[in-house]
């Protein structure tokens, strides 16, 4: 599935990547690493020069970025996403789980749904653990 099947607007990518943007700060300032992504995931979704200049700015601003969705399919995107890329490092943070249930009450995502994106995404990363070690073990 192609990002842009979902986020047909380029208004749903830029909200896309600024609430990605929030929940990086929500930790703390966005690395250096963070930032390249950031940068290269926007040139990938066709944002357009403007927007990443205000992406830019959205990450080394203290302003608490608004996003909205037009579908819930969108929502659903953003969560799956958003929750993926916090459990990346293994550390799925009590300020990212925060944030990602702020972010689910303003744009009226249920608990249920935010709980169920959770659990996908730690079977997920318990498979890859377990393909980790398989590999590991043959070290």
């Amino acid at each position: 599935m192609d990002y842009r099947d979902i986020l047909k607007t380029t208004e749903a990518r830029d909200n896309f990547m600024k609430g990605l943007i929030r929940l990086a700060k929500a930790d703390g300032n966005i690395s250096q690493e963070e930032s390249q992504y950031f940068i290269g995931a926007a040139n990938s979704m066709g944002l357009s020069e403007q927007q990443i200049e205000d992406m830019k700015e959205y990450m080394s601003s203290q302003e608490k970025l608004p996003v909205s969705f037009g579908s819930m399919a969108e929502k659903v995107l953003f969560f799956r996403e958003a929750i993926q890329l916090c459990a990346i490092d293994i550390a799925y943070t009590q300020e990212e789980k925060e944030e990602i249930r702020k972010i689910a009450g303003e744009l009226n995502v249920s608990m249920d749904l935010i709980e169920e994106i959770e659990k996908w995404v730690e079977e997920g990363m318990s498979w890859k653990r377990q393909g980790d070690e398989l590999v590991s073990r043959y070290l």
